[in-house]
């Protein structure tokens, strides 16, 4: 895996896909199976940054703090991210909470 941190913000994906919380599984499942996805850094349009935040958070596995000091160690560790500053790059958070699971997301997400 090209960013290890990334499995800690993937866990419990088969609990995650269901219910309220199945947005954030739906797009990195749609985004993973379609027939425009490269592998190839230099043809892609854009980055998607998988992560069930809220998911992590709703089961105990991360408390919302620890969601927060994930993020702010996995953006530095994305590989492209800097290139354009990371507009390219696109999250989801796909809960009621919406981007408040990342506290700091102003700091890090242009």
């Amino acid at each position: 895996e090209e960013v290890p941190l990334l499995s800690k913000l993937l866990q419990s994906q088969l609990y995650c896909s269901r219910g309220q919380w199945g947005t954030d599984v739906f797009f990195h499942d749609f985004f993973v199976t379609s027939p425009y996805l490269t592998r190839n850094p230099a043809e892609a349009d854009f980055f998607f940054v998988p992560g069930y935040a809220i998911c992590v958070l709703e089961g105990n596995i991360y408390t919302l703090d620890q969601v927060d000091e994930i993020y702010k160690e996995l953006i530095p560790s994305l590989p492209y991210f800097n290139v354009s500053g990371g507009r390219d790059h696109v999250f989801v958070f796909g809960s009621g909470m919406a981007h408040s699971v990342f506290q700091s997301w102003k700091d890090y997400i242009p």
